[in-house]
């Protein structure tokens, strides 16, 4: 007997979503959504609210193996980030998301491999530098109107081992998007926001989400340190001048749960044009520690800084 299955459409699919929810309650089995589902909904016009429902009330089965057909699909920043935390195994109002997710599609598999080797102690390690430039008053003014606040970019790094998805990402925040969030931070707390010195800096700002599994073995990881590098074999490298951590607990489907950190770190831009000066081609990269081991390496291409500098 040939079958006619008849594709939803922007209409239909609320209905098709309830379906497979009562299908598979009424088998006795836990619905489960996968990276497909995402891309067919978002291309039905389904609304974000619908499909951060499903993926929040489903099972996680996301490879993010093709982060290149999620983005071109569409995929919202919001939807992206209910994925990631149910990949992650952790509730999506416990799960440490970055200020802005912008998801690149850069990290493909075959980069990935290539970025995660371990980066050996090499030739010149730029001094600290604890003093730089700092906004002018025009600039300062306008960062707090919310100019520039868009100056960022979110890099997710997606690792497979044994079945188990782990995912981890930095965000990377140029000094007006930093300062526009301090900003925004207190008014939305109804208090008068004073800009320190260290508000002021220029400075380039890393948020460093360390990688977490759905498993208690997996678990998370603390970010204990962030730094720049020219190239892969660390010819020139930079350290943070200041980071400070960011804790968060680590929760999955079966009750477990385990605190971890993630990490901001700051970066004067005299030492990120410098490891750029040195990179090739201009693009550096960005290399994340816990202890010293190497969690993830990642290339800042020039796409990527033509929304930082």
């Amino acid at each position: 007997m040939r079958r006619f299955i008849r594709k939803p459409t922007e209409h239909g699919w609320a209905a098709t979503i309830g379906l497979m929810l009562a299908t598979a309650i009424l088998a006795g089995a836990q619905p489960v959504t996968t990276d497909a589902d995402i891309i067919r909904m978002v291309k039905a016009k389904t609304p974000d609210a619908e499909i951060i429902a499903l993926i929040q009330s489903t099972q996680p089965s996301y490879k993010f193996t093709d982060m290149a057909a999620l983005e071109k699909a569409g995929v919202s920043d919001e939807v992206f980030k209910a994925m990631a935390a149910r990949a992650k195994g952790i509730p999506p109002s416990n799960a440490a998301v970055p200020v802005a997710i912008k998801p690149s599609g850069e990290e493909s598999s075959k980069e990935a491999k290539a970025s995660e080797s371990p980066v050996p102690s090499h030739e010149t390690a730029l001094p600290k530098i604890t003093e730089g430039k700092f906004m002018s008053d025009d600039e300062f003014q306008r960062a707090i109107r919310g100019e520039g606040k868009d100056r960022r970019v979110f890099l997710i790094g997606v690792t497979s081992s044994s079945g188990n998805v782990k995912t981890s990402g930095i965000t990377l925040a140029s000094p007006e998007a930093y300062l526009s969030d301090r900003a925004a931070e207190a008014r939305n707390q109804f208090i008068e926001y004073s800009p320190t010195d260290e508000d002021r800096r220029q400075a380039l700002t890393i948020v460093a989400e360390a990688p977490s599994g759905g498993t208690l073995k997996d678990g998370c990881l603390t970010v204990t340190r962030v730094l720049l590098l020219s190239d892969l074999s660390g010819t020139v490298r930079a350290e943070s001048y200041i980071s400070s951590p960011i804790p968060q607990t680590w929760r999955n489907g079966f009750g477990n749960s385990m605190q971890c950190s993630s990490l901001i770190s700051r970066f004067s831009l005299d030492e990120v044009q410098a490891v750029r000066a040195a990179a090739p081609n201009g693009e550096f990269f960005v290399a994340v520690f816990s202890g010293s081991f190497n969690i993830k390496t990642y290339k800042i291409k020039k796409k990527h800084q033509s929304h930082l500098f």
